[in-house]
């Protein structure tokens, strides 16, 4: 058995593995677990991480990684400030997200271990603005717009702010009731996996609830030596559909409840999103999600049928000889 052959027999029960590693201890959901998995394949530099959106810093992405590996790093939140955990109060925005990462010493060419985005709202073109200026952590999570209606291929996001279709909001949701109800917000998962992918890299997990997804850097997914340099990304097998996880949150199972009242409705369908692939071309309104189909007890999803595909046909074409 070559090496390339060994090391994607063990990328693709790496990938399988993911979602049995979802555990919670100080993240929403099964964010803890998933990272000391992901990190467990590729490994860490310098152990530290940038998170933002992340609230008082109780419950993050982050904390668990500091307090029970040692990791350090940068918080930021609009709300909050504890300077015990390094969490600096700031609001953070498209125009100046760079700049404030530089204000706190990580400039692009920075070692970053992790890079944890979660703002509710213009999540994509934060992430797009982050990369376009150079920076590439080892690892990302982004919060996605899970909703049928976002699933994929749909490549879609809120507008970018500086849009006029975005209404001069500075954030998606506000303390209206028809904000509250609203699933205006974010992008959605092939969305974020197209923009991993124009920065050479892969989606290689969304946790079971449908709200983050997770993208590794390619060069550390291929195997060392001279094979590295001529294998196929993991996108180019693990798609879209195959890491795609429906909200399971909110009474609707189907994202942030939907509004009822024809009044809520209609201010939602004023606020549409784009096609990332078109934009700033193609709008789409609004829509009302259709109801979901349960899984089925003991069904499994796509990506650990996929790491059984070098005894099958699952993941044809994947070959590192």
């Amino acid at each position: 058995m070559s090496h390339a052959h060994d090391h994607l027999v063990r990328l693709l029960a790496w990938l399988a593995g993911f979602e049995a590693a979802e555990r919670r201890v100080h993240s929403q959901n099964g964010e803890d677990g998933v990272l000391e998995h992901l990190f467990g394949f590729v490994g860490a530099g310098p152990k530290n991480y940038i998170e933002f959106g992340v609230m008082s810093g109780r419950e993050t992405n982050t904390r668990h990684l500091r307090k029970a590996h040692g990791w350090r790093g940068l918080m930021m939140d609009g709300g909050y400030r504890d300077p015990s955990i390094n969490l600096q109060q700031e609001m953070i925005n498209v125009s100046n997200v760079v700049s404030l990462f530089r204000k706190y010493g990580f400039a692009p060419e920075t070692e970053l271990d992790l890079l944890s985005v979660d703002t509710d709202c213009y999540d994509y073109w934060l992430t797009e603005t982050v990369f376009s200026a150079g920076y590439r952590p080892r690892a990302i999570v982004n919060e996605v717009n899970a909703a049928l209606t976002l699933a994929p291929p749909a490549k879609i996001s809120v507008p970018p702010p500086d849009d006029p279709r975005a209404g001069g909001r500075s954030r998606c949701f506000g303390s209206s009731e028809a904000d509250r109800l609203s699933s205006w917000f974010g992008g959605s998962v092939s969305a974020f996996s197209s923009l991993y992918q124009r920065y050479n890299y892969s989606m290689v997990y969304c946790e079971s609830t449908g709200v983050n997804c997770f993208g590794v850097r390619d060069d550390l997914l291929r195997p060392s030596g001279s094979h590295g340099a001529h294998t196929p990304p993991v996108s180019s097998f693990l798609t879209d559909a195959m890491v795609y996880r429906p909200a399971r949150y909110g009474p609707n199972c189907g994202g942030h409840p939907r509004p009822h009242a024809p009044a809520r409705e209609n201010a939602m369908r004023s606020r549409p999103f784009v096609d990332v692939a078109e934009q700033p071309k193609a709008a789409f309104p609004y829509v009302r999600a259709p109801a979901r189909e349960p899984r089925k007890p003991g069904e499994r999803y796509p990506t650990a049928q996929c790491a059984e595909g070098l005894r099958g046909n699952l993941c044809a074409g994947v070959s590192w000889a």
